[in-house]
């Protein structure tokens, strides 16, 4: 009978836990469990946000270091610009002749726009043929100057020819 009794026993646990509605620690251990998936849901809910939120702030501080960097080189770039126009002027204003003033505006030009070559063509029957070649110390492969003295170019060829046809002409040589 003890053996029967404990079966019994057993059973109505059983049958208590399963229902849920007996046992109050069993109740509220329930509960508890509940609580936590929830808290447990919120608080990766939460995570995600967050995670999200710091992608979204880190790229707009990239796009936002990456304008200052941009804005930078532009104004330093104008900085330079700026000062080979002041430098060429003075320049300009000293020489007594285009020819006399030509080397040291184009070194002017190269050392202060960080150029390795710089090139004056000059147009004379039609063409554009080169005057003169300025490069930094050890920069101009050998020939290059030469090639681009020999050199002619009509308007619109080449890049300097290019320039030259996008440009109206300043001294006519029917003028002279």
């Amino acid at each position: 009978m003890s053996r029967a009794r404990d079966s019994s026993v057993l059973r109505l646990g059983w049958g208590a836990w399963s229902t849920g509605g007996q046992d109050p620690e069993v109740g509220r251990l329930e509960k508890e469990l509940a609580e936590s998936h929830a808290r447990e849901r919120r608080v990766r809910y939460e995570a995600a946000e967050t995670r999200e939120r710091f992608e979204r702030l880190l790229e707009a501080s990239n796009r936002f270091t990456r304008t200052l960097s941009y804005r930078r080189r532009q104004h330093q770039e104008s900085r330079r610009y700026l000062a080979a126009q002041h430098a060429v002027e003075v320049i300009l204003a000293e020489a007594d002749s285009l020819e006399e003033a030509t080397t040291d505006v184009l070194k002017t030009l190269g050392e202060n726009l960080g150029r390795q070559a710089v090139v004056f063509w000059k147009i004379g029957d039609g063409r554009l043929r080169c005057a003169k070649v300025w490069h930094q110390p050890n920069a101009l492969p050998d020939g290059l100057a030469a090639a681009c003295r020999r050199k002619t170019l009509a308007r619109g060829e080449g890049l300097a020819g290019s320039a030259w046809a996008e440009n109206r002409p300043v001294w006519n040589e029917a003028w002279s």
